[in-house]
């Protein structure tokens, strides 16, 4: 009986071992953009930005929209 529970105590450890370094193999890298991008996306904010404040002012060059 001592020896099953030992066994099985043991078997518990080794998986609980396992499992967290298996979960730290898995969790995702973080990803950073990088500063040309960063900046492009930027521009393309603040460009979308002053187009729907001029749509929002009234100030549309587009008839089909406004």
């Amino acid at each position: 009986m001592t020896d099953r529970t030992t066994k099985a105590l043991l078997l518990a450890i080794a998986v609980g071992l396992w499992a967290n370094l298996a979960a730290h193999w898995l969790t995702p890298v973080p990803v950073r953009a990088r500063d040309g991008e960063l900046r492009r996306i930027r521009g393309s904010v603040a460009d979308i930005e002053r187009h729907v404040r001029g749509i929002a002012y009234g100030g549309c060059i587009n008839s089909r929209l406004c």
